[in-house]
């Protein structure tokens, strides 16, 4: 099961469920300063490659929300 919706940046580097709006649908990458832009649950590998490469300059950490790991990897993974 997902954690709640989380503001700020994520534990680790990687795919999120993320969201401005809290669309469950969308997925962006994280790459430990900044989010991409987002990219549809279903996309290709190709397209996923692609779109991690493309940051969402208007999009700043803190308004973006995430979740995805369960509340106890957080805990662990927490600096």
């Amino acid at each position: 099961m997902p954690t709640p919706w989380r503001k700020g940046p994520p534990p680790c580097k990687g795919w999120w469920n993320a969201s401005v709006e809290r669309n469950e649908a969308l997925r962006r990458w994280w790459n430990g300063r900044a989010w991409s832009r987002p990219v549809s649950l279903g996309a290709s590998d190709r397209t996923c490659a692609r779109i991690m490469r493309l940051i969402a300059y208007d999009i700043s950490p803190e308004i973006c929300e995430w979740r995805g790991l369960t509340d106890a990897e957080v805990r662990r993974r927490a600096p």
